[in-house]
């Protein structure tokens, strides 16, 4: 195995660090970068070093998540994890991984977060996939909107000065009601409007519209594509209440010159297949995407609300942090949970990566696990996952 010396990045190094990561992302590293340096936190930037050459990148950003029942809990983003080819199987990831986390249970942080590229890599790290994403591509040729009430308010394209400045408060609204939504305290806002050029992929540069009006409040940032047909691409829509979803989405099927709008990101139950005239015009395609972990697997539990109440003795299995090792006891009335290590025979054991699957509430149980696999019956499997499930699906189209 290779030495190599896993440590902080210096604050000079954000070239370094971009050059390094370019290599296993397949970009390059120019100067339409630069605005991304200030949004990376140097300090808690851990990259790994084989004599004095940065082999591996990692980040984590102060995140802020809505879970079940509306509270903001405090989470690390994982970003930028990269390794060289040259040292892949060296151990560089798992020390750097191990570091990250270790940061985050010092910051308090209770939950960890990542966008995965690989789905066979962060698994062994603790991670579940929590957040599924849809892509949808509607054709317009073949349907509209079903009819409705008149909107009450209009569809606006603004510049991205106008976006920057009212996008916040929109997505902040719709953050709050939506578990899984991670919340864009500054620079996450920029970053989520930085117009990244490896994302054209032959379109325009980002575009940005709003939906304005006394029954709610929407935006999109777009492009579009001449091709034949003509495409739009909404990279990301956020609206607080159907009127507003309607008209954006009216707004996406107006183009003449294009034919398929392509939605990026939206939620697995998304509504907006119902709305159209023809929902086999839509076509879908589901994608795991936001992995989340448990740092603190007390705090997280007790900070989320439950549909059904239960009561449930698990043993639970972390290879990386021993403070979330051991059987706990989770009593769940009127739909607050109070967990407690205790000393009584599990009737269940469950790693941190599957409850973190679960924690959401958009997972089902049966479906990750077989109850002879982790010591359980198919009753206690579904009486878990009915007190973890929620009736509306965890969402976030974020990037990070």
């Amino acid at each position: 195995m290779t030495d190599f010396e896993i440590r902080r990045a210096r604050d000079d190094e954000y070239q370094a660090v971009l050059a390094a990561s370019s290599v296993p992302f397949s970009f390059d590293p120019d100067e339409s970068l630069d605005p991304l340096e200030s949004m990376f936190p140097t300090d808690r930037m851990v990259v790994g070093d084989d004599a004095g050459q940065i082999v591996g990148t990692s980040a984590a950003h102060a995140y802020r998540v809505t879970v079940p029942g509306g509270a903001v809990v405090g989470t690390s983003g994982m970003s930028f994890v990269t390794v060289l080819p040259t040292h892949r199987r060296s151990g560089v990831m798992r020390v750097m991984m191990q570091m990250l986390l270790e940061d985050a249970v010092e910051a308090g942080e209770p939950l960890a977060a990542l966008w995965a590229t690989e789905g066979g890599i962060y698994g062994r790290f603790g991670f579940g996939p929590t957040v599924e994403m849809v892509r949808q591509r509607i054709d317009s040729s073949k349907c509209e909107l079903v009819p409705a009430d008149p909107p009450g308010g209009r569809v606006r394209i603004v510049d991205r000065g106008e976006a920057m400045a009212s996008f916040g408060s929109i997505h902040a609204e719709v953050a709050a009601g939506r578990h899984g939504t991670l919340h864009r305290d500054n620079p996450f806002a920029e970053y989520n409007l930085f117009d990244a050029p490896w994302d054209r992929d032959g379109f325009t540069k980002q575009r940005f519209a709003v939906y304005e009006g006394d029954d709610g409040r929407g935006y999109v940032t777009f492009r579009t594509k001449e091709t034949s047909p003509g495409t739009v691409r909404f990279d990301e829509m956020y609206a607080t209440s159907t009127p507003a979803r309607r008209g954006l989405v009216d707004f996406g099927l107006g183009f003449d010159l294009c034919r398929d709008l392509v939605l990026w990101g939206r939620p697995a139950d998304d509504p907006i297949r119902w709305m159209l005239t023809d929902p086999y015009a839509m076509k879908s395609e589901n994608f795991d995407y936001v992995w989340f972990r448990l740092v603190d697997l007390k705090a997280a539990l007790v900070a989320r609300r439950y549909e059904v109440d239960g009561s449930f003795v698990v043993a639970v299995t972390d290879d990386q942090l021993a403070n979330n090792n051991g059987t706990w006891r989770i009593e769940v009335t009127d739909g607050v949970a109070a967990v407690e290590r205790c000393d009584e025979a599990p009737s269940l054991t469950l790693s941190t990566g599957v409850l973190a699957a679960l924690y959401m509430g958009g997972r089902r149980l049966p479906s990750i696990v077989e109850p002879g696999a982790v010591g359980a019956d198919s009753e206690t499997i579904a009486r878990l996952d009915r007190t973890f499930r929620t009736t509306l699906v965890p969402w976030t189209s974020e990037e990070f």
